[in-house]
Formats: C-alpha cells, structure tokens, sequence
C-alpha cells in the first residue's frame, strides 16, 4: 500500500531542509576551520547538526501524527493529495479542493499511514 502524496511531499521538503543545513554546516566549518576559536569549538558544530536533525524528525512526527488524526476524524477518507476531507463524497472521484483524481483504495491507504503513525 502506497504512502499518501501528501506524507511523502512533506517527508521530500523536510529532507531537502535537513541536508540544506547540514550542508551549509559543513561549509561554515571548512570556511572557518583555520580560525583557532572553531578548532576548539567543533562540538558546537556537531551538536548544531543534531539539533537540526532533532528539530526536523519532531516536526515530521508531530506533523504526521496530526494528519493520522485528521484521517480519523474524517473517517479515512481525506485526499491524498491535499488532505481536504472527503467525507460525503463518492469515491472514486475528484478533489474539490485540489481537482485531482483519487480512487476507491482510499480509506484503505488512510487506515494504513494511521496505523503506522501512532
């Protein structure tokens, strides 16, 4: 069973972010690894980069533990695609929200992510 497109678009962007700024860590460190104060304060670095690290995995498992709520709430049936909820509607069919096209697996996706998000 797939992973909502939503999920997975967030998990891209917060990967992106994390490499981003470990990135840039990196260069800051190797700009200024001559200077005698970074030489003895690489720890600062390394704990920057483990803070980065922390601050993103809690924002996804926070993030994904409110969108299994919502689907709960919403009885399974929220889009894939944007989260609109779908309650009422036929599936398969079209998001009013976004427009795009989702099908009759829907809530059977939903029970899933919900399932592995607790």
């Amino acid at each position: 069973m797939m992973t909502p497109p939503i999920v997975s678009k967030r998990r891209g962007r917060v990967a992106v972010a994390i490499v981003t700024l470990m990135a840039l860590l990196g260069v800051v460190s190797r700009i200024f690894s001559h200077t005698a104060w970074l030489q003895g304060h690489v720890e600062l670095l390394v704990g920057a980069g483990g803070a980065i690290f922390l601050a993103f995995s809690a924002y996804v498992l926070i993030t994904e533990r409110a969108l299994a709520a919502r689907a709960r709430e919403a009885n399974f049936r929220l889009c894939p695609h944007c989260g609109y909820s779908l309650a009422g509607h036929e599936a398969p069919g079209r998001c009013p929200e976004c427009g795009k096209a989702y099908d009759a697996d829907l809530a059977c996706m939903w029970r899933v992510f919900a399932g592995k998000a607790l």
